[in-house]
């Protein structure tokens, strides 16, 4: 392998480590922004609620209150939940797609590497370099295998938070 080629390859790799630290970046800011605005709804329906329950003079308003804001309250635990979830998800799919691309281009730039050492040997043992190409082919197909199985777990997590928090939401709006 020639210099050149592998500051290349170093390259491409800082590049997709680079555009992962984004990745992580920019997911880390929604993740605390969702949670500021989790706990600023919660507190304001808290203190909404005191004031109301405060107002109150009869016990039996007073427990509706309580009772729909336990209700309110839990609702919004549950879509919370949801929300981070999903931002879950979406980032393991983000990083599993360009873990997955710069796989599939760090292999043919491997293969590439290959072939050219092989190209520069005397004797031009062609069963070696089909053997070699025969197990980076393997290795990619088993790789592949394990991107669209991470990938549908994701999915599938997703979806079965997101019907979780649906029953509740029916429920409260019914």
């Amino acid at each position: 392998m020639k210099s050149d080629q592998l500051s290349e390859l170093q390259r491409k790799n800082l590049e997709t480590c680079m555009k992962l630290a984004q990745i992580s970046f920019d997911n880390s800011q929604r993740l605390v922004a969702l949670q500021l605005d989790i706990i600023k709804k919660l507190f304001e329906d808290g203190i909404e609620n005191a004031k109301a329950q405060t107002a109150s003079k009869d016990p039996q308003q007073a427990l509706a209150l309580q009772s729909r804001y336990a209700q309110d309250s839990t609702q919004a635990v549950m879509d919370a939940t949801r929300q981070l979830s999903e931002l879950y998800t979406a980032s393991c799919g983000e990083c599993a797609q360009l873990l997955s691309e710069q796989y599939a281009n760090g292999n043919k730039d491997m293969m590439a590497s290959f072939q050219s050492l092989f190209s520069t040997l005397p004797g031009q043992n062609t069963n070696l370099m089909e053997s070699m190409t025969q197990a980076m082919n393997t290795v990619s197909n088993a790789f592949e295998q394990f991107a669209k199985a991470a990938t549908t777990t994701f999915a599938t997590e997703a979806k079965t938070s997101a019907a979780s928090a649906t029953p509740a939401t029916k429920r409260r709006h019914a």
